[in-house]
């Protein structure tokens, strides 16, 4: 009898143990997933706060590039009424008999020393731009700037008219007159957002304006041609000319 008490204690204390020990299993799964769940809490607010520097980065630096985009807008607006205050008044247009334009040959020649030319609703303009590429192409900047002029006056609505402003700003790169160089692109960027010269316009203007030493608004034009034509030919060149501003 006092044997068989024995045992079924010994059970009973056995039973015990292993139920102690289960507790302490569950305390210790119970211990480690408030940690980890502690631990993830601590994980989400650190990446929340990241979030928000990034978002009060990102709004830092729209507000930046907003202001330095007014700053280049007042820039060639300068340029503009400077260059209208320097230029003399252009002649009155020489018309025909019917009110018409009349062609008065190379740009400075005298009205009616070419008395028997066309009227210039008679040249077609793909002749016009053909002349200014070819006068372009021989250095002839003032022949190249009257054709091409002459082409966006009298077909306004040509596919061309980008290009040949386009053009335009080039003769005036070229002779380094990058002030009025400047003047044209933006005739480009204005008027023609979606035309294939857009970037090219973009890239030579930033170029221009780093010629003359505003690096600010170089970087803007730079920067721009490469965050929205990042796999063209214009991205490229801007890149390179960024690492030397």
């Amino acid at each position: 009898m006092v044997a068989a008490c024995l045992m079924t204690g010994c059970v009973s204390a056995s039973r015990v143990d292993d139920l102690e020990q289960q507790c302490r299993r569950l305390q210790y799964e119970v211990d480690k997933s408030k940690k980890e769940k502690d631990k993830g809490r601590s994980e989400y607010a650190e990446v929340n706060a990241g979030l928000n520097s990034l978002r009060s980065e990102v709004q830092a630096l729209r507000g930046e590039q907003e202001q330095t985009a007014f700053r280049l807008d007042s820039h060639i607006k300068e340029y503009q009424s400077w260059r209208q205050a320097k230029e003399p008044p252009s002649a009155p247009a020489t018309t025909g008999p019917d009110g018409a334009p009349v062609v008065t040959g190379d740009a400075g020649s005298a009205p009616g020393s070419d008395a028997g030319a066309p009227p210039e609703a008679a040249v077609d303009e793909e002749t016009l731009y053909d002349t200014g590429r070819q006068r372009l192409n021989a250095a002839d900047y003032d022949g190249a700037r009257a054709a091409f002029g002459k082409m966006v006056q009298l077909y306004p609505k040509s596919e061309q008219c980008d290009n040949a402003l386009f053009w335009i700003g080039e003769t005036y790169y070229r002779e380094k007159n990058f002030e009025k160089a400047i003047l044209e692109y933006q005739k480009i960027i204005d008027k023609y957002p979606k035309g294939n010269k857009f970037p090219a316009a973009l890239l030579k203007q930033g170029l221009a304006f780093k010629e003359i030493r505003d690096d600010v608004n170089a970087r803007l034009r730079l920067k721009q041609v490469v965050r929205d034509f990042p796999n063209s030919e214009e991205a490229k060149l801007a890149a390179q000319r960024l690492k030397e501003l």
